[in-house]
């Protein structure tokens, strides 16, 4: 696995620090990277009208628990891990709801010391009712 070398780029006394996110990073010794689509809490059903159902319905903290395992599952199968990341984008429709979970992410994340920039996105719906975060990740 190649080594990923990180610099980070933040302004003097950065709100960020506390948050797992450095405003910048240079990024190098990157050979390969793995873009995901936005990772939601669905699951195969094909019972469902869609094929898929949501898991974890109006349960932000366990909707963001299974996409952060979706994306570890991903990461494996594509050779990777969490110390791949470059950036994180988070999609909620209950920003407030998110915020309050936030520490399951930062827990997630820094169990690889890593704090790639990120951005949470306020949306007022997502593709499918009962979804309350979507999470898109670069590696």
């Amino acid at each position: 696995m190649t080594t990923v070398k990180r610099e980070s780029i933040n302004p003097p006394n950065d709100w960020g620090a506390m948050y797992m996110l450095d405003q910048g990073q240079i990024i190098s010794g990157a050979q390969r990277t793995l873009y995901l689509s936005g990772q939601v809490a669905l699951e195969t059903d094909p019972r469902s009208e869609l094929g898929a159902r949501v898991e974890h319905e109006g349960d932000m903290r366990q909707q963001l628990i299974h996409v952060l395992a979706k994306i570890d599952r991903l990461l494996e199968l594509a050779g990777m891990s969490r110390e791949n990341i470059v950036f994180v984008r988070f999609y909620s429709n209950d920003n407030a709801s998110f915020l309050e979970n936030y520490d399951v992410y930062a827990s997630w994340i820094s169990e690889v010391d890593i704090k790639p920039p990120q951005s949470d996105i306020g949306v007022k719906e997502l593709a499918i009712p009962g979804l309350l975060i979507e999470v898109v990740a670069a590696d």
